[in-house]
């Protein structure tokens, strides 16, 4: 029988159906061995794995002191398209199995984000951006008092506003001002708010002062307190009514707050 090269010998049909036989060498005897249990029962070892027409890359990752072992997959270029990172431990910073997406394998890159199955929740770099609206943090995995309405933060803002007041009894010549400002701070359904209003002249202004320009709209009544700092050093005291924009102002004497260079500074909380 005439030797045959392997390589001279026709190729077979792909893909392979795994019943095929080959030749093996085992304990120093000639066996035969099917296609199918050349690997079975065995790990498979390997950097990486090519998949569909597309050829997107699945790489095996080794452990190491800061990422642990797990998988990266990414697009046709490997090493340089975007795709997902799982892995399966790891450090402090990477604890448990989690995920994230990256834009880039080649160098720098971008975490999208991901998820943990334990441990904290920790974002490489940018913000946790619900991608709708009402949609937040769930906190339902508290115990919540008998009243509990929602357990679900939807909601975070921050931001100035400029107050517009007037005197409830202007007069004649009503009052000027050289400043109003204020911040705010909305955290759910609550909002926070500040104001500074610096009088200029008081003219003949009188009764209460109405504040209006509020950032939200109040839901409830809101109440507040505040202090005159330039001249006089009276405290003051604000209420609003459910459904407006605004909120009233006198000292804690319910008399009329102003005054020619009176500064007043205070405080007023509301609930949508």
């Amino acid at each position: 029988m005439a030797n045959t090269k392997i390589s001279a010998l026709s190729s077979a049909t792909t893909p392979l159906s795994g019943s095929e036989i080959v030749p093996i060498n085992q304990s120093n005897v000639t066996d035969s061995v099917s296609v199918a249990n050349l690997t079975a029962g065995r790990t498979v070892s390997g950097t990486n794995f090519i998949s569909g027409s597309d050829s997107a890359t699945f790489n095996v990752v080794a452990g190491s002191t800061t990422t642990g072992p797990g998988v990266q997959a990414y697009g046709k270029s490997a090493g340089a398209a975007p795709g997902w990172v799982v892995y399966t431990s790891g450090t402090a910073d990477f604890v448990g199995t989690h995920a994230w997406y990256k834009n880039d394998f080649a160098g720098t890159s971008t975490y999208y984000g991901g998820w943990y199955s334990n441990g904290d929740y920790k974002i490489n770099a940018g913000n946790l951006v619900p991608s709708t609206a009402g949609k937040g943090i769930n906190f339902t995995a508290n115990t919540p008092a008998s009243g509990m309405t929602s357990q679900n933060l939807t909601w975070y803002e921050e931001g100035t506003w400029t107050p517009t007041v007037t005197a409830s009894t202007p007069g004649i010549t009503p009052p000027t001002f050289t400043s109003t400002s204020g911040t705010y701070t909305r955290i759910g359904r609550t909002v926070y708010i500040t104001y500074n209003i610096q009088f200029n002249q008081n003219g003949t202004g009188a009764g209460y002062l109405k504040v209006v320009g509020l950032p939200f709209n109040l839901g409830q009544r809101g109440f507040g307190v505040g202090q005159e700092v330039a001249v006089v050093g009276f405290n003051t005291i604000s209420n609003g009514i459910a459904s407006t924009n605004y909120f009233y102002l006198t000292n804690f004497a319910g008399a009329y707050p102003g005054g020619t260079s009176y500064n007043l500074l205070g405080s007023f909380t509301y609930t949508l």
